[in-house]
């Protein structure tokens, strides 16, 4: 899809410099394949220069109104999880996925579902959001579609609003994956259409979030893989992960690019993994980039 995610992820990959080294994983690999060179080493071998590490480390995002979270949000419990993907013994997933290290988080809450259109109009009326709009044509949503076209400065004031905050990527990615490494929300198996609306299943927008209860999360998220790719708290950096501290990692303190995971309906099935990072500026809005919001606490 021409106004998706994937021509400004092939635009941001060209500027990472970072070469794509998907190879097939068997189904059993588990974290205990996660010695790595580090991202630098793979920048390296890539062909270019490592790109330089912005200076300092990011803070997880406080709340300035804190409200509490919807009845349905799911609990993520606090401990490790592995975030990333591994190199040996044979390479997987981007240079910026590497090395794959053991992190832990805090207890959080997260929505269970992407925030809808129809929330997010709420927040419009009230004069707490600016108004969804996407630089060609902005689509018209049902209220249960998840909300989109909405740049990382609207999806923070409708979490701030709501009492919350955006997710850090390291918290998106354990409530996506669980604490065992898993390449998709459901396992190592490769998406079907009933676990996760991806490019494959011919959609031309999204679904109504939720629809896809085969696909959630260890901890009972849905949608987080396929549907709208979701904005997150952090900065991009292609070299963080081998530099991130090991707990409540919050990317770096500054950068150009917010970073976006969990792929979408206009894009394939690598995007929708759980160890996949894309990352855009924080301006940019599309019709298949929406978001939802954390809790802190147990």
């Amino acid at each position: 899809m021409k106004n998706g995610l994937v021509l400004p992820l092939l635009m941001a990959s060209a500027a990472a410099a970072l070469v794509v080294a998907v190879l097939t994983l068997r189904s059993g690999d588990t974290p205990e394949s996660k010695t790595a060179q580090g991202p630098a080493a793979d920048a390296r071998a890539a062909g270019g220069a490592a790109p330089a590490t912005p200076e300092g480390e990011g803070r997880v995002p406080s709340v300035a109104a804190p409200k509490p979270p919807p009845p349905d949000a799911v609990a993520v419990v606090a401990g490790p999880f592995w975030r990333g993907h591994p190199d040996e013994p044979r390479p997987f997933g981007n240079p910026d996925t590497h090395p794959m290290r053991e992190l832990t988080v805090s207890a959080f809450r997260l929505a269970r579902h992407e925030t809808t259109a129809g929330e997010y109009e709420a927040c419009v009326a009230a004069g707490a959001c600016p108004a969804r709009a996407c630089p060609e044509a902005t689509p018209a949503l049902r209220p249960e579609q998840p909300a989109t076209c909405v740049t990382w400065d609207a999806a923070a004031a409708y979490c701030a609003w709501i009492g919350g905050r955006l997710p850090t990527e390291a918290e998106w990615e354990k409530a996506a994956r669980g604490a065992d490494g898993r390449r998709y929300p459901w396992g190592h198996a490769e998406p079907s259409c009933e676990q996760a609306l991806t490019v494959a299943c011919g959609a031309t927008e999204p679904a109504d979030v939720g629809a896809r209860p085969a696909g959630a999360s260890p901890c009972g998220a849905r949608d987080l893989a396929g549907n709208a790719a979701e904005w997150t708290a952090d900065w991009y950096d292609p070299l963080y992960y081998a530099v991130a501290p090991d707990a409540d990692a919050a990317g770096p303190a500054n950068g150009e690019r917010r970073v976006v995971r969990g792929g979408s309906f206009a894009t394939g099935s690598r995007l929708s993994m759980t160890g996949y990072r894309s990352a855009f500026e924080p301006v940019q809005a599309l019709p298949d980039l929406g978001f939802r919001c954390v809790w802190p606490g147990p």
